[in-house]
């Protein structure tokens, strides 16, 4: 007769079963931070493979920034958006107005600019308004066929035939 105090033993090797439960509850985590990874893994494949495939490659640096970001625009009717190529937004990070969007006097690179232009690059110092009415000024970099592709699309039409932004709701 087993006594009271002793634990009865059924043969059983409980200590698996605890490391199984420990195994199954890091799969479970593993499974967790795969799916919370996908949405990111979408966002910088959708940029690399469709932004990058259906716009025109440019190198881009905001006022006040010394570095300069691999990217790419893409032109509309109304407005220019810029994508970071790394980015893990799936909208643009910057979207200027046509309208307000200024071109300055085109360059060649100097000093470090030589580090990350191509030869033929120039740099165009450009600035506009963006959705949030915000100033955004910075420098753009790119080769002579979408120098003259961003030059045209300025040119192209007069801000009179440019459709009104209509106002989010």
């Amino acid at each position: 007769m087993p006594d009271e105090h002793q634990p009865i033993h059924d043969g059983r090797d409980h200590r698996r079963e605890y490391e199984q439960d420990d195994d199954t509850e890091d799969n479970l985590d593993g499974s967790r931070q795969s799916v919370q990874l996908l949405p990111v893994v979408a966002a910088v494949v959708y940029r690399l493979v469709f932004i990058r495939h259906n716009s025109t490659s440019v190198l881009t640096r905001q006022t006040g920034e010394d570095a300069w970001t691999y990217g790419a625009v893409r032109y509309t009717d109304a407005d220019v958006a810029f994508y970071r190529l790394f980015s893990i937004r799936f909208t643009p990070d910057v979207r200027l107005d046509r309208r307000t969007l200024v071109l300055g006097r085109r360059r060649h690179p100097t000093g470090s600019e030589l580090d990350v232009a191509e030869a033929g690059e120039m740099i165009v110092p450009f600035s506009g308004r963006d959705r949030r009415d915000q100033l955004v000024e910075g420098d753009i970099c790119l080769g002579p066929s979408a120098l003259t592709g961003l030059m045209a699309w300025v040119e192209a039409c007069s801000t009179d035939q440019i459709r009104p932004r209509r106002r989010r709701r």
